[in-house]
């Protein structure tokens, strides 16, 4: 037999007996059960959300707990320029939208930036925009400067060794630059319109 009462302004529902479940339903439609014997949670026919700010998620644990809290989960879209040492490089408008997920400290970022427009580039090449400012080292971390990738690239001024991408720590954009095997080098003057590359990665906030 269940019981339900009020106490100090709580309001507890009781499964009596080891192991009986605690069941919510809708027109005979069981929508929330809560394990009698376990705890656990299980939502059927509909979603579950969790409305309380700054709480977040426990996994997998019940020490340690803020190590295994998932506070942050977010995804969307951003959309990248480019700075040059002198000069312009201009990302298209229609073709650059680059995607983001969030979850946690850990940033994923991938996306196809096409360039619309050039005039005399030079130097160093930053793209900007990232939607979240990347760790600025102060525990010694990487800050995720080698967890980016490019897939391919289209169209630059004359050939280059490899591309690189480096997300700079305490700011929100990333360092393009050549690397020949044993040094980097400025790529602003390679790049011209039509120019359009791939990328993925992540780093850290």
């Amino acid at each position: 037999m269940s019981t339900l009462k009020s106490n100090a302004g709580n309001l507890t529902l009781n499964a009596d007996g080891s192991g009986n479940d605690i069941i919510i339903q809708s027109n005979t439609s069981t929508k929330v059960t809560v394990d009698g014997s376990a705890g656990d949670v299980k939502v059927e026919n509909g979603d579950l959300f969790f409305a309380t700010a700054d709480k977040g998620i426990v996994l997998g644990v019940t020490t340690n707990v803020d190590a295994n809290t998932l506070d942050d989960y977010e995804e969307g879209t951003w959309q990248p320029s480019y700075v040059c040492g002198s000069g312009t490089v201009t990302a298209h408008a229609s073709y650059s939208l680059c995607r983001y997920t969030k979850i946690g400290r850990m940033v994923q970022i991938q996306g196809l930036v096409s360039t619309s427009g050039v005039s005399s580039p030079s130097g160093s090449l930053q793209m900007h925009g990232l939607p979240f400012a990347v760790n600025n080292n102060t525990s010694g971390e990487s800050s995720g400067n080698a967890a980016l990738a490019i897939a391919g690239i289209v169209d630059l001024d004359s050939a280059i060794n490899v591309l690189t991408m480096r997300p700079e720590p305490g700011t929100s954009y990333i360092s393009i630059e050549e690397f020949n095997g044993t040094s980097t080098a400025n790529v602003a003057d390679k790049w011209k319109t039509g120019t359009y590359f791939r990328f993925s990665g992540t780093y850290t906030v």
